[in-house]
């Protein structure tokens, strides 16, 4: 049954535009039992749409507009690339160039010449291991997006190798360095990425004639409502494919997908929401776990490792997951603990001296490297007819925080749910319901008969899209 629901105008469905017929989360609110063995054995529990339109009062708002930009900051601090052009040196202390890599430039400001990080004078470091030699940048030429760095080792005898500057060698960089009585040096940009997120329209529609309703397919509630199982379902099947979107769905490039404009025949092209694990894939980073043996947590090693390599300082990351991974989880975990020699058993194992007692297995959050995850089973995840074939074993890791957006200053939180609308008007989820001539819209709605047919139709509209703001922040886990 359904218990402790949130606040309802703050929900993915809106109130419908006849008042008095209840949405599937109207009726949970009002008589739970009505809803939880529906609304269960479709949903089966919260989804990440849920999740971010319930539990954070700022991450569920309205945007004016089907298409927004952030402005991310890049991390203070650069290393250059190499990326080809490469001269070694010709001797012992000699000078070697080579040119930055395209990864290495911007041209977030719209200026002729790409912007760069490194500068005059500024130290850098080669070769590896046990044999790291430090450099300092000579020279700086540009043309364009050609950028060419000359460096010098500050070792006399140290003669820089092809093998320092070969393309793709990521060299560090340090501070700019200079003599007393020398001239300043100059600024640099680290720049920022522009990210653009889509609002997408997606629709769902029903209909219903004389005979479902001569079976009483509608319910009345308390005597001033109706309510329809087949209604419930719409709404289900409109929520689950916008989490889905939430998470696989990616950018329409293909000019091809259009609909036919019902305004002036024109064909206008369909916008997408990106998802989680698009953008993960595009920005973030890639953890696999073992398929055969399962997931350890020692995996988390290098998820921690990685958000402190971003400089994510979020303590709590949520994890959505499917039962796959979640189960994964609570084994590896319980194997973590009682080893290979079977210590701590007991702690899992019937009393026999007292009768038996309640096996427990569960982790609900993990710390481990400073980080605290905390796993939240997506159910969409789960039900073989939405993405168990996807994302069953699957994990996105999501650092609850705010970022400030590069132009105007302003912080906000790192992910949220956008509708469409503004303050006297919102698309949040408009309801539509279309009465036919039998009547029935009229004699219970009061909803003028606008058909000549005898059917009664419902329609669903939702206008939204996800706002991801620091997609590198995002990590997913997976099978290898």
């Amino acid at each position: 049954m359904l218990s402790n629901l949130p606040d309802l105008s703050k929900g993915a469905i809106a109130n419908p535009t006849t008042a008095n017929i209840l949405t599937s989360e109207e009726l949970a609110s009002i008589m739970p039992e009505y809803a939880a063995e529906l609304w269960l054995s479709y949903a089966n529990g919260l989804t990440l749409l849920d999740v971010m339109t319930y539990g954070f009062a700022d991450r569920s708002e309205l945007v004016s507009a089907e298409s927004w930009s952030a402005f991310v900051e890049n991390f203070p601090i650069k290393t250059m690339t190499v990326g080809g052009n490469v001269s070694a040196a010709g001797g012992a202390g000699q000078t070697a160039s080579f040119s930055l890599a395209s990864t290495d430039l911007t041209n977030s400001y719209g200026q002729t010449n790409y912007a760069y990080f490194p500068r005059v004078d500024q130290v850098c470091y080669i070769g590896s291991k046990g044999a790291i030699k430090q450099c300092h940048i000579r020279s700086i030429s540009q043309v364009t997006s050609t950028v060419t760095i000359t460096i010098q080792p500050s070792d006399t005898n140290y003669q820089i190798t092809a093998a320092d500057i070969a393309v793709g060698v990521v060299i560090p960089l340090g501070n700019v360095v200079k003599s007393i009585e020398s001239g300043p040096t100059t600024g640099t940009k680290v720049g920022y990425d522009t990210l653009t997120f889509y609002a997408q329209v997606v629709k769902e529609a029903t209909g219903f004639g004389g005979m479902e309703l001569a079976r009483k397919k509608w319910y009345n509630i308390d005597g001033k409502y109706y309510y329809d199982r087949d209604i419930m379902k719409k709404e289900w099947m409109l929520k689950a494919g916008m989490n889905m979107s939430l998470i696989l769905g990616e950018q329409v490039t293909n000019t091809a997908i259009t609909n036919v404009s019902a305004a002036d025949s024109s064909n206008v092209q369909i916008n997408s929401n990106i998802g989680l694990w698009t953008w993960g894939d595009l920005k973030g980073f890639d953890v696999t776990y073992n398929g055969t043996t399962g997931f350890t947590p020692t995996d988390l090693d290098s998820v921690g490792e990685y958000y402190r390599s971003v400089g994510v300082t979020a303590n709590q990351i949520l994890q959505v997951c499917g039962n796959g991974f979640y189960t994964s989880v609570e084994n590896g975990c319980k194997d973590s603990i009682t080893g290979a020699s079977g210590a701590l058993n007991h702690l899992f194992t019937p009393d026999a001296g007292s009768g038996d007692k309640d096996l427990t297995i569960g982790f609900k959050s993990i710390k481990k490297n400073g980080f605290t995850y905390v796993l939240q089973e997506d159910h969409t995840f789960n039900n073989p007819y939405l993405m168990k074939s996807l994302m069953y074993n699957n994990c996105i890791s999501i650092p609850m925080s705010t970022v400030k957006d590069a132009k105007s200053g302003q912080w906000f939180p790192n992910m949220s749910i956008r509708y469409v609308g503004n303050q006297t008007y919102n698309r949040k989820m408009i309801v539509g319901y279309f009465g036919g001539m039998d009547g029935f819209m009229a004699q219970n709605l009061n909803t003028p008969p606008i058909s000549s047919s005898d059917l009664n139709y419902t329609h669903w509209l939702s206008h939204w899209g996800a706002e991801i703001r620091n997609p590198f922040e995002l990590v997913r886990l997976y099978q290898a």
